[in-house]
């Protein structure tokens, strides 16, 4: 209903920036309900705007359409598309927002079994947050994914301690993920808790849950 209110609030006025607002709120909405097709139109609707506009944040819209596609198991679109705002990022968006970029190349690597480009993705993303305590949302992520890298290359015990520090955070934000994003989280703690056995991964899980995002961050840093 929120976002809803701000598009006819912007409407109303004819205030673009506003309609930016109320569109991308329901862009997100619909990705996070796995309605990909719906959340594509909004954010193609959103980049047009922001073309007309002459907006620096054409950038983010593409950002967004690549989460999109990739969150579809599109992922030669989402690929091309992360590279193409990779490439207009590098050239006048923030570190942080870079980050996110790399991160999604890092789950596109992933979800096609690079796991070592993976790693390479995820790394360079996290070394490009100057400010952990700023950034919980979005990097809560990178560490979660790395975790995945883990268990495909059978680091089990390192992978277990990520998704343990991680859980509060994931806990905190699972509405706004989608279904692909929680089943992978999902299978990765049965796959762990299965190879481990159920003392092992228990005693891995609590000392993950101990440690706080700088240490986490230090973890996935380790090799």
């Amino acid at each position: 209903e929120y976002a809803h209110e701000i598009l006819s609030v912007g409407q109303r006025r004819g205030n673009l920036i506003t309609i930016l607002s109320g569109l991308c709120c329901l862009g997100l909405l619909a990705m996070w309900r796995d309605q990909f097709d719906e959340a594509e139109r909004l954010f193609i609707e959103c980049l047009t705007i922001a073309r007309d506009i002459r907006s620096l944040d054409e950038w983010f819209y593409r950002w967004e359409l690549a989460r999109v596609a990739w969150a579809a198991g599109n992922l030669p679109r989402a690929e091309a598309l992360y590279t193409e705002v990779l490439t207009l990022g590098r050239e006048y968006v923030q570190k942080p927002l870079q980050a996110c970029i790399l991160f999604g190349l890092g789950r596109v690597a992933y979800d096609r079994g690079n796991y070592d480009r993976a790693r390479e993705y995820l790394l360079e993303a996290l070394a490009s947050y100057p400010d952990f305590s700023t950034a919980i949302w979005d990097i809560t992520y990178m560490p979660e994914t790395l975790a995945f890298v883990e268990i495909a290359q059978n680091n089990l015990v390192k992978a277990v301690w990520l998704l343990g520090a991680t859980q509060a955070y994931c806990e905190r934000f699972k509405r706004l993920r989608t279904s692909k994003e929680r089943a992978m989280r999902e299978k990765a703690i049965e796959t762990a808790r299965a190879a481990l056995g159920e003392n092992l991964f228990t005693s891995a899980w609590e000392e993950g849950i101990a440690m706080d995002l700088k240490q986490v961050l230090n973890l996935s840093a380790a090799r």
